[in-house]
C-alpha cells in the first residue's frame, strides 16, 4: 500500500467513526461482524450476493480504465466488439460514436474479477447502471 492509499484509508476510517458516532447519537444500532457471514459463502454465493445488492441494468455495464501514461482513469461501457479488427477501428471512431458498438451484458466472470480485485490499477472494477430501461 503506497502513502496516498494509506492516507485515503485513514480518511475513510475517520469518516466511518464519525458516521457511527452520528448514528449512535440518534439511537441507531449498527450491526457488526457481517464479514464472518460473508467469509463462509462460496464464490458463487458471493457473486449472487453482489448481484442482489448492486442491481442495475443487465444488458450493459461499465468497467474502470486507467492510463499509466497520463494517470487518468474513468469508467466506460464495455463493448463486446472492442479491439475486434472486423468491427473496431479506434483510429476512425471514438467508442461513443462507433456504429458497430455492441454493449456486453454483465456476466458472472465480470463480477468475479471485480470481487477478486487483482488488477493493481483497478481495471477489473465494474460499475452497474442503476437506471433501468422501460417503464415502471
Amino acid at each position: 500500500m503506497n502513502e496516498s492509499e494509506y492516507n485515503e484509508l485513514e480518511k475513510l476510517r475517520i469518516e466511518n467513526a464519525r458516521l457511527r458516532a452520528l448514528l449512535a447519537k440518534h439511537g441507531i444500532v449498527v450491526e457488526e461482524s457481517t464479514s464472518s457471514v460473508v467469509s463462509t459463502l462460496s464464490l458463487e454465493e458471493k457473486v449472487m450476493l453482489f448481484r442482489s445488492l448492486f442491481q442495475g441494468r443487465e444488458d450493459v455495464f461499465a468497467r474502470r480504465w486507467f492510463s499509466p501514461t497520463t494517470g487518468k482513469s474513468g469508467y466506460q461501457p464495455v463493448c463486446a466488439r472492442e479491439w475486434n479488427r472486423q468491427y473496431c477501428d479506434k483510429k476512425k471512431y471514438k467508442c461513443a460514436e462507433c456504429p458497430n458498438r455492441e454493449f456486453q451484458p454483465l456476466g458472472y466472470n465480470d463480477i468475479y474479477r471485480h470481487l477478486e480485485g487483482k488488477d493493481p490499477n483497478g481495471r477489473d472494477v465494474v460499475g452497474v447502471y442503476a437506471i433501468f430501461t422501460g417503464v415502471f
